[in-house]
């Protein structure tokens, strides 16, 4: 069994250290190097939205060209749909292939801005 462990060091160099359950036990060979931290990992958007985004942004001069003003929804980096209506070209794709992850975006020289905000606890007044 191998046991690689990250650790921030303090300044009285003192460390405890607490053996995960499953470690067998009695005589080990503990090894410790010090060195830089490894480099992050980059990002790689790996889940479907991020995939036709990233479609979306590619085919984006092409499609103010054809598409300029209307919505269009992506799937599996094609457009499959478009149109004026926001909710009809959602449904016609879905109705068309299913629930399967569509982006539907409308095609403009500027995208809005969205931002993804943390979920909140609303109490009422007397709770």
């Amino acid at each position: 069994m191998t046991v690689e462990l990250e650790i921030d060091v303090p300044e009285s160099r003192q460390v405890t250290l607490t053996l995960p359950p499953d470690t067998p036990v009695g005589k080990a060979k503990v090894s410790v190097s010090v060195g830089p931290p490894p480099e992050p990992t980059p990002f790689v958007p790996c889940e479907p939205f991020w995939q036709e985004l990233e479609a979306f942004n590619r085919m984006l001069p092409e499609l103010l060209n054809t598409h300029r003003g209307q919505f269009v929804a992506i799937f599996q980096g094609s457009v499959i749909g478009s149109g004026p209506n926001k909710l009809a070209v959602a449904r016609e794709a879905y109705e068309r292939y299913g629930a399967v992850n569509v982006l539907v975006r409308l095609v403009a020289e500027e995208q809005p801005i969205r931002r993804i905000t943390g979920s909140r606890l609303v109490r009422s007044e007397g709770a």
